[in-house]
């Protein structure tokens, strides 16, 4: 090969070289690229120091914004917590939050606490105790005409909407009141408007027999519905009502009643008198027809107080 031609070639073969390894084709090095390096903060220190149903103790740092989520599984009847509540760490690091508490029937849950970038997971244990007589919560829950919910399967009819309507507002306006009286002060019920609440009673425009259920789960419910088959209740009537289905939270089980949560045998009360006398919880619950006014009792009798677990009972007021 020519001398000229073997110069002309070892010319292009440098030339794609130089190419080939990514360097500059004007003969300069090339600057070295920087490599930029981040380093992440490490996440916000949280601790939970104790954790139990409706209360969490919670150590992070010093004036921390926190959300704990409440996680449980949802019972077949009634309300759970609020699924999250916030609060804010104190000067030291410190905080406790607390949340309102339904009664549960036994079960468990945990507590998912977030404090800044930091996290912590808790487990809590919720008790299978009954509902406690001295005090609860009661939230009445109306069933729309078209709607569909757990453990009602009668059908509602438009025309006793009004009637319904009616019923709610007796309820709203005089059943914790009337329970007091009917507990002779020894019990109260806080009629909630909203969720948690400790027993809800759900009103159904329909005819069916009132009842107080309990399912497997353990979770109860009251189902109250303005009408049977041959009668409707007067608004005073479905109080007395209400009142009946709420005593079947405590009464009757064990000697004396009749597997149906009755009393088998009426028992007088001396205390008592009139329609009252034989308390609430017999079966069938005996009224008066004076006219075309049906009276039906409305105040517990000394052995259903009883059974709520009182054992000091006054004179009826």
């Amino acid at each position: 090969m020519p001398r000229r031609a073997i110069r002309a070639l070892a010319a292009v073969l440098l030339t794609a070289c130089a190419g080939a390894a990514g360097g500059p084709r004007d003969g300069t090095l090339a600057q070295p690229t920087a490599l930029a390096i981040t380093t992440s903060a490490p996440p916000t220190k949280v601790e939970v120091t104790a954790s139990a149903y409706g209360r969490v103790v919670i150590s992070t740092d010093p004036g921390t914004p926190c959300t704990v989520r409440i996680h449980i599984g949802a019972p077949k009847y009634g309300d759970l917590p609020p699924p999250a509540v916030d609060g804010t760490a104190d000067a030291a690091g410190a905080l406790t939050v607390s949340y309102p508490t339904p009664h549960l029937p036994a079960t468990t849950g945990w507590h998912e606490v977030t404090c800044g970038t930091g996290t912590a997971n808790a487990d809590f244990s919720i008790p299978s105790t009954p509902v406690t007589a001295t005090h609860f919560t009661a939230r009445i829950r109306v069933v729309a005409i078209d709607e569909q919910i757990t453990g009602v399967t009668s059908r509602s009819d438009p025309a006793l909407v009004p009637l319904r309507d009616n019923d709610v507002a007796a309820l709203q306006r005089s059943l914790a009141a009337d329970w007091s009286v009917a507990t002779r002060g020894l019990s109260t019920l806080e009629l909630v408007a909203a969720a948690p609440a400790d027993i809800v009673l759900t009103v159904v425009a329909a005819r069916d027999t009132p009842v107080m259920v309990t399912a497997a789960d353990g979770s109860q419910g009251i189902f109250l519905y303005v009408a049977e088959q041959r009668t409707t209740f007067s608004g005073d009537n479905f109080v007395a009502v209400a009142l009946h289905e709420l005593g079947h939270l405590w009464c009757c089980n064990g000697p004396g009643s009749d597997g149906s949560g009755h009393w088998a045998t009426p028992v007088a009360d001396p205390l008592l008198g009139g329609v009252d006398r034989y308390g609430l919880m017999n079966h069938p619950v005996q009224c008066y027809l004076i006219g075309a006014i049906e009276s039906c009792p409305n105040r517990f009798s000394d052995r259903e107080l009883r059974t709520m677990g009182f054992d000091r009972i006054p004179p009826p007021r």
